[in-house]
């Protein structure tokens, strides 16, 4: 296929005034340098690319990757050549943003530093009316007489077409949730709470909207929240998008609101395509053929061991150059759609899924046997995997690595020692380590990984909001043992230190029981980065300093040592307890840490981004952690100590977003000086905290999105909450006082659906200040059937629905009206009783109904009622009283069956010619059955016996049927 190639090079001749040749503003010897770009990367032609851009700014860093200085330009058409003295610079761009959009520029600061905001207007609301291009380009002047960038969409586009909206059924808004509000230059979230409102205009009878937005996370979707008003009532709806918003691409949405029947739902289906190709030459260039079978036919390299007949079950992902997930090719060998077998030395796989060809890159498979063996690690991606438009494609799986004689040996060593413990060693089948769970190894075949890493969980902020007041994953999973058994203990063999490229030992992600202590010899481990352990320990080693993340879960650790403060790289620390969850709250025992003192100069932790402590509640505070710069500090937790005191100089820790703290005397005077940070998530525990009422300084913390006061001693939300204008979760649990509803401006969130309220354990507290209580959890009723009562009370408009698992079997009436089927609703004000008609039910316990009666009052307030029927007990079977009937030949009769049994009916003819067609001639319990004389021509009368019997037993009823000629 032809190659086009855009390029737009702009070229001036103007020169910076006063600047001789070789002279750039005073410096020593310069060069000019052309800027060129190329739209390839925007699927644009080089003019549709030059109009879309309507500013431009150039960011230059120096050799070692500083900052040196920032140009910028109203366009492409304007931009000017760049003269810089001798050396080697790296040249980024940005377009169609302001400058206020940029930040991360100060003196030293690199190109990773650089982050892209999104624009709000007035009210908070993003807004970012047109699209934004990156690029770079490594220029060494005096070399280098032009740039070459590429320059790319740094944003997708969202195009939405809203339909079912019909009578009093009305669009508020369409927001997008979950997508970022600020990005790195590279393309990186720096977050996902940002809340996108789609302008929307009607077009005919469709609601249609565009907004553009930065991409999601690799592993988050975004999501789309929908506010309906139906009869004047608000209601909300969050759909999650079945694909990541994607840079560079449109995203094509097509909702369908159903309000039907009470029912409220939104349907979505979502559709990507390219953004760009404006042009016929660029269409032809970018055209998408598509593959609806594929066959992939596997080898292995020479001197690998893959027994691919024991292959059972195959997964595979496939993604393009930009490492975007594109395919994901699974295959069983016993289906008969996408299939895997072998022939001779080759797996072959295929599948009948669309497939769009191309050049990619195989980045993960798994190969099982029947009993879920691993049977292959993939070393390294395989590039160039080329799809074509034959369907075919051979991919060679590179052979694993030759596990170090060493490393295998200190492997097979800890495994036999956790074993001895009695853990469960199952994932670490075979002496194959590369086949091993949670093992990696690098390409030379050394173990780099044991475990689950979790430094990029922190990094994406990926951790649970509330940080020390609800454990991290670690402890979490750590605890599912220890609820039903204690941890076995175990210690970590001598020759553990061996493998001395390892750089992650993590047991907080499968069951590894307990470390009986840390060994001193840890410290020997240089390549450590990632320390996660739970032990029985009552002290801490020396340990490398290469470490970037520690966490010790314990409960017999007595002290935090002052040596933890030589582990310069740290970013991130945590000291916990084992998580003990009941399955009711994620509440925090402050009493469980043996932690007693903290002997730790944390000044010299400039790299910590997270920190969680959980000491013993007579543990003195150290004071010296306030002596941190703070400078990179983001999440702060802090549980137990005999006390927490934060002082004013915490304002200088600008970049911390996230504080929880756990205390049981903490007051607002011991931390007053946290209102002024910019923090987006704050969680405070203290049974004191609220004896006084919340402080207004709190309600003035506009920066909070997520706000947890959990047992607090709260009674009421005060109006200074007001200002928490841009809070989206509001947890209240455990608070058992409290009363009354949420202020105006936090209840007008709350009921557009912009802030969701939890609230357990507060009979007396609504968000709404409407209450709902349900007299009765249960009703069991007879197998007859019967009417039962359900008691409401409310202050307030309320609605009920039935949802039932066998439509129609009980009704439920409320005055003069009622329902029978599943999402049917009643609605009613105020105090009320409603009556459930429950009808009877067929005879035998298979025929168990259940059903549930839901009442809701407001967006919070929901109860439901549990409505259970057994199968009668006592079988019936009766006809409408008639024993006999006198019928004419050619026509039809009908009579009722009352039963709670499966029947069905058999006819005889006992006397002349004659028979009678029955329709139906079986059913369930009380129906109509209609019978038909069929007489021979000749025949004047006849005798037929209609025998109605049950299936279940030997009930039968006899009806004598006399027929006739006219």
């Amino acid at each position: 296929m032809k190659r086009i190639l855009y390029t737009l090079i702009v070229l001036s001749t103007v020169l910076f005034t006063g600047c001789r040749e070789d002279q750039l503003e005073g410096e020593g010897p310069g060069k000019e340098v052309a800027l060129t770009f190329s739209s390839r990367s925007s699927d644009l032609s080089a003019d549709a690319l030059s109009k879309e851009i309507s500013g431009l700014h150039l960011l230059i860093f120096n050799e070692d990757g500083t900052f040196s200085q920032q140009k910028e330009y109203d366009g492409l058409a304007n931009v000017t050549p760049v003269k810089l003295p001798l050396g080697t610079y790296t040249f980024a761009y940005l377009s169609n943003i302001d400058k206020q959009q940029i930040s991360g520029l100060a003196e030293g600061t690199k190109l990773d530093d650089v982050v892209v905001t999104l624009q709000a207007d007035a009210n908070g609301d993003i807004i970012l009316p047109g699209s934004i291009f990156s690029g770079t380009d490594k220029i060494t002047v005096g070399e280098d007489k032009t740039s070459d960038a590429a320059l790319s969409r740094m944003v997708g586009r969202l195009d939405i077409n809203v339909s079912g909206l019909k009578g009093s059924v009305e669009l508020q808004s369409v927001t997008l949730l979950g997508s970022p509000k600020s990005v790195s230059f590279n393309g990186t979230p720096k977050d996902t709470k940002a809340q996108l409102k789609v302008p929307m205009s009607k077009d005919g009878e469709l609601m249609k909207g565009q907004a553009i937005a930065f991409p999601t996370c690799v592993d988050s979707l975004a999501r789309l929240k929908f506010v309906i008003v139906e009869d004047g009532e608000i209601k909300t709806y969050v759909s999650a998008l079945k694909n990541k918003v994607e840079a560079n691409k449109i995203h094509t949405i097509n909702a369908k609101v159903n309000v039907v029947g009470g029912v409220f739902d939104v349907a979505i289906e979502m559709s990507l395509e390219e953004w760009g190709a404006s042009e016929s030459e660029d269409i032809a260039a970018t055209q998408k053929i598509y593959l609806d079978s594929l066959t992939v036919k596997f080898l292995v390299e020479n001197g690998s061991t893959v027994n691919f007949n024991r292959v059972h079950h195959l997964m595979a992902d496939i993604v393009d150059g930009k490492g975007e997930h594109v395919y994901s090719l699974h295959a069983n060998k016993d289906d008969s759609y996408n299939s895997l077998y072998v022939s001779e030395d080759t797996l072959i796989v295929k599948c009948r899924d669309r497939v769009l060809v191309g050049n990619y890159t195989l980045q993960n498979i798994s190969l099982r046997d029947s009993v879920d063996n691993n049977l292959y690690a993939l070393p390294a991606p395989v590039k160039n995997v080329v799809l074509d438009t034959t369907g075919n494609v051979v991919v060679v799986l590179p052979k694993m690595p030759d596990v170090s004689v060493d490393d295998k040996a200190v492997m097979l060593e800890l495994r036999d020692a956790m074993r001895a413990a009695g853990l469960d060693v199952s994932g670490w089948s075979g002496d194959n380590i590369n086949l091993w769970y949670n093992v990696e190894m690098n390409a030379a075949g050394r173990v780099v990984r044991i475990g689950y890493s979790r430094l990029d969980d922190y990094s994406d902020n990926d951790y649970d909001h509330g940080g020390g007041v609800k454990p991290t994953q670690a402890a979490k999973t750590n605890a599912k043992a220890s609820r039903n058994s204690t941890p076995s203990a175990w210690s970590l063999p001598e020759s553990f230190k061996n493998l001395t490229e390892l750089k992650c030992f993590s047991t907080g992600e499968s069951s590894y029981g307990c470390l009986t202590e840390i060994p001193a010899f840890i410290k020997e481990m240089s390549k450590l980065e990632e320390l996660s352990v739970y032990t029985y320990g009552t002290t801490l080693p020396e340990l490398p300093v290469s470490l970037k993340l520690l966490e010790i879960c314990s409960e017999s650790l007595t002290a935090i040592p002052s040596h933890i403060a030589n582990l310069v790289n740290l970013q991130v620390l945590v000291f916990e307890v084992p998580y003990d969850d009941d399955g009711k709250n994620e509440d925090i025992d402050l009493s469980k840490s043996a932690i007693s003192s903290v002997d730790v100069d944390f000044s010299q932790l400039t790299e910590l981004k997270y920190l969680f402590i959980q000491a013993g509640t007579n543990c003195t505070f150290p004071n010296a952690l306030w002596d941190m710069t703070g400078e990179s500090l983001t999440g702060l937790a802090l549980a137990g100590f005999s006390g927490i005191e934060i002082p004013s100089t915490v304002t200088r820790w600008t970049s911390l977003r996230e504080l929880a703290l756990a205390n049981d005397n903490l007051t607002p005077a011991n931390i007053q000086a946290i209102k002024d940070l910019r923090l987006e998530d704050l969680t405070i525990y203290s049974p004191v905290f609220a004896q006084n009422g919340l402080p207004d300084w709190l309600g003035q913390m506009s920066t909070l999105e997520y706000l947890t006061l959990t047992n607090c001693g709260l009674t009421a939300i005060p109006d200074s909450f007001n200002g928490l204008t841009n809070l989206e979760d509001f947890d209240l649990s455990r608070n058992p006082n409290l009363t009354g509803k949420l202020p105006s401006v936090l209840l007008e969130r709350y009921n557009s659906g912009a802030l969701y309220v939890y609230v357990e354990d507060s009979p007396n507290f609504s968000p709404d200040g409407i209450t709902l209580v349900i007299t009765q959890q249960e009703i069991n009723a007879s197998g007859d059937g019967g009417v039962y009562d359900i008691d409401i009370t409310s202050n307030g408009a309320w609605s009920c629905e039935l949802r039932a698992d066998w439509e129609g079997f009980m009704t439920l009436i409320y005055g003069n009206d009622s329902v029978s089927y599943n999402y049917e609703t009643l609605k009613g004000n105020g105090n009320a009783k409603l009556k459930v008609r429950v009808k009877p039910n067929l005879y035998g316990a298979d025929f168990f109904r259940s059903g549930e009666v839901i009442v809701r009052a407001g967006r919070h307030s929901t109860g439901a009622v549990r409505i259970n029927q057994e199968g009668a007990t006592v079988e019936k079977l009766e006809t409408n009283g008639k024993d006999s009937y006198s019928v004419a030949a050619g026509d039809s009769f009908t009579f009722e069956i009352f039963s709670n049994t499966a029947w069905f009916v058999e006819t005889t003819c006992v006397e002349g010619e004659g028979t009678l067609e029955m329709e139906p001639s079986g059913g369930d319990g009380t129906a109509w059955t209609k019978g038909e004389l069929v007489m021979p021509e000749g025949v004047s009368s006849c005798k037929i016996l209609v025998n109605l019997k049950s299936k279940h037993s030997d009930l039968q009823r006899t009806i004598t049927v006399n027929g006739y000629r006219n």
